[in-house]
């Protein structure tokens, strides 16, 4: 395919949708939605925003915090499979909050 053929939808793409989601700008806070949904990909999401945090702050000479929110929603999510990874990928933040898991009582109380 041309490379012209791709510039038009190219420049019109937005992103996949809750991938680093912009929600809003308040204040000098941004808020994003990500659906991270594995521990590797929560780490990925996390230092990605680190890292762009950090450029920002430099260009504006100002301190800033990353906060993580996770809910766990998908079934591996709510279960002790990747509970220590899931702690190490979101130990990156400098604050976490954990949300109540989504229907807990799907998952066997023993795999909780």
């Amino acid at each position: 395919m041309a490379p012209e053929t791709l510039r038009a939808p190219l420049q019109a793409f937005r992103g996949i949708r809750r991938r680093l989601e912009v929600r809003g700008r308040v204040a000098g806070i941004t808020v994003y939605d990500d659906f991270a949904h594995h521990p590797t990909a929560v780490r990925a999401t996390l230092e990605g925003l680190r890292a762009a945090g950090r450029q920002e702050r430099e260009a504006e000479q100002v301190r800033g915090r990353l906060v993580a929110v996770f809910e766990p929603r998908s079934y591996t999510s709510r279960t002790r499979v990747f509970q220590e990874e899931y702690a190490r990928a979101l130990a990156t933040a400098d604050r976490v909050l954990v949300a109540a898991a989504h229907l807990p009582e799907r998952v066997p109380k023993e795999e909780r």
